[in-house]
């Protein structure tokens, strides 16, 4: 930090990332393994997700006054690989349109990574880049959404309050919350296979972190520990990602760590397990009785043996 004059964060001074009350803050790239952590004061009646530029994400949320929340958002920083290029238009026809939105003259075109159009100009550019990222540029941000597109539209009408965050270091991703659809939470993210050397891969990283209640509400489980799956799918090399499954403080993350590129596709499928167990008459102590469910229980006038 610098005292000095104050600037704005958006202009003034190349030096200031950010400025404060006669503060400046110089960019920092921090060494691996660094976490942040930051807490805000939110009203209970928000209510959505989070999603962005964060690695292993914790949550917690306490009561700070009646009718507001102290939410507590801990993760690490990401690498995200960056792409600049350029290309003579010729190359690659219908590629960039001169009257699209975002398009600031002379053959350049910008795109922010949660368009959905990036894909597509991911692929496009993909044999004009060789496959590379141009650059990688450290993050840690996130930022609320309360587009549920279908994944617990039904479920939080009954809710409030912030019921969970999706991050990854993709050059691209679908922003928002997953899709859901015939059981399985799905997420597309993007990106070029290699990194600016153009040998060494580009490995992405995925969390979501959903609160407990709203996962049983999408697949109408009860209370019972939830297991699941999750697999990526999509082009490139067939590496697999290491994955993480955990219930904990009514929280449920998921991750997957280490897949390559090009466009992935991110499942994840919930699952309960039945389980058996054999009851004992309290009046004949010879009587014995199997339930079977989720979460069972003996009947009345039987006790677990």
């Amino acid at each position: 930090m610098a005292e000095g004059k104050v600037f704005g964060a958006n202009g003034g001074s190349s030096e200031c990332f950010y400025t404060l009350q006669q503060t400046c803050a110089y960019n920092q790239v921090l060494p691996d393994g660094t976490r942040i952590r930051l807490a805000v004061r939110i009203s209970k009646d928000m209510s959505g997700w989070l999603f962005g530029r964060l690695k292993d994400p914790q949550i917690q949320i306490t009561e700070h006054r009646p009718r507001s929340n102290l939410v507590v958002i801990d993760a690490e920083p990401v690498n995200v690989p960056v792409l600049q290029v350029s290309w003579n238009q010729n190359e690659i026809p219908g590629l960039v349109n001169p009257t699209d939105t975002g398009n600031f003259g002379g053959g350049s075109f910008m795109t922010t990574s949660t368009d959905m159009r990036s894909f597509s100009f991911i692929s496009s550019l993909r044999e004009v880049a060789k496959d590379s990222s141009s650059g990688v540029r450290q993050f840690w941000g996130f930022q609320s959404s309360s587009w549920v597109n279908g994944v617990s539209a039904q479920c939080s009408r009954a809710n409030t309050g912030l019921m969970g965050i999706v991050t990854t270091n993709a050059m691209a991703y679908q922003g928002g919350v997953p899709s859901f659809s015939r059981g399985t939470l799905s997420y597309r993210v993007a990106g070029m296979h290699y990194l600016p050397d153009g040998t060494t891969e580009a490995l992405g990283t995925y969390d979501l972190v959903m609160r407990s209640d709203i996962a049983r509400c999408l697949y109408g489980f009860n209370r019972a520990p939830v297991s699941a799956t999750i697999t990526v799918t999509g082009e490139g090399d067939k590496n697999i990602a290491t994955t993480v499954v955990g219930e904990k403080d009514g929280w449920l993350k998921l991750a997957a760590y280490g897949f390559t590129f090009s466009n992935k596709t991110i499942q994840v499928r919930l699952t309960q397990k039945r389980t058996t167990i054999t009851c004992v008459s309290l009046s004949k102590p010879t009587r014995t009785q199997k339930v079977s469910g989720f979460s069972p229980k003996c009947p009345k006038g039987f006790k677990r043996k």
